[in-house]
């Protein structure tokens, strides 16, 4: 159903109306501002896979709604990933965002000391 990056604030919204959350409360269940959740609805901001997972957790939604169309464009391994980690209990899954988040960082700090010499 997520076939592109504006279709998350659409099943983000209609999710949170479904249950009968208004974007305060969503906001307080996930630890962000009720106004990142309206940018997040409107298209105007995207979360991070942090909070992404927290409100895929939250709201009840599918995982596999917002990511398989996404994964089947990045190939195989994608999508062999999302499908596993689906399986995942909710502390195991935590443990791989945790990881994914620290390898960012690495990521942005080889990406930074690289440019640094160019």
């Amino acid at each position: 159903m997520a076939e592109n990056m504006e279709d998350i604030g659409n099943i983000i919204r209609n999710s949170r109306v479904e249950r009968h959350l208004t974007q305060e409360k969503l906001a307080e269940l996930i630890e962000v501002s009720a106004g990142f959740v309206g940018q997040i609805e409107r298209d105007e901001a995207y979360p991070s896979l942090r909070i992404l997972f927290k409100l895929i957790r939250v709201l009840k939604i599918d995982s596999n709604v917002l990511f398989y169309p996404f994964l089947q464009k990045q190939g195989s391994k994608a999508v062999e990933f999302g499908l596993r980690f689906g399986r995942l209990s909710k502390g195991h899954q935590e443990l791989v965002i945790t990881l994914m988040d620290k390898l960012e960082e690495l990521q942005e700090e080889e990406n930074s000391s690289e440019n640094q010499y160019i």
